[in-house]
């Protein structure tokens, strides 16, 4: 899956905010590394979705999101108690740093409204022909059309052809087969 954004909820609307995601490579299972950011945004009083400068694949696992403000007046949702997990340290407003602190404090049980928008990955499939492309036949074929993809329907009544349809961006690829010959005896 990709990240491709992250939201915070602002009940009170002051300066800018940058949020992160980051690994859970830190002491205890913690923040560690950096995995994604936003850039600077002005903050707004409701959910604030910023885009990631960099959409980046991340495995299955454990992410901790961050936000880092500009000022100390901005207001936010914390509901305790909670079940949630939470680590914070004190840090200028900037870029948000390539790993978390290795000695946070640990604020916990405390929730705020974030999330993270994800996309899935797929992988695209180029349509290919089967067995029966290219072959010689006394018959319109019905099997081995394509080795990947999806066949259309064939068209022809000797020579016959059909197409094989790639997915999620895929090309398609162009079959057919021949009709075969048949002998005549001549007669008097």
């Amino acid at each position: 899956q990709t990240i491709q954004s992250l939201s915070f909820y602002v009940t009170a609307a002051s300066g800018n905010l940058i949020l992160g995601l980051y690994d859970a490579t830190g002491p205890s299972g913690g923040p560690g590394a950096l995995k994604a950011s936003t850039a600077s945004f002005a903050a707004k009083t409701g959910w604030n979705t910023a885009k990631v400068k960099t959409p980046v694949s991340l495995a299955a696992g454990n992410y901790w999101i961050a936000f880092l403000p500009s000022s100390n007046t901005l207001g936010f949702r914390v509901q305790r108690p909670a079940l949630g997990y939470c680590r914070y340290y004190s840090s200028a407003f900037g870029a948000l740093p390539g790993r978390f602190s290795a000695s946070p404090v640990n604020c916990s049980p405390q929730l705020w409204s974030l999330y993270a928008t994800l996309t899935t990955t797929t992988s695209s499939v180029n349509g290919a022909c089967g067995a029966s492309n290219g072959a010689t036949a006394s018959a319109k074929p019905t099997a081995n059309l394509c080795t990947a993809g999806t066949a259309s329907a064939v068209a022809g009544s000797g020579p016959w052809s059909w197409s094989c349809a790639g997915s999620n961006g895929g090309s398609t690829a162009t079959c057919s087969d021949k009709l075969a010959s048949t002998a005549v005896n001549g007669a008097c």
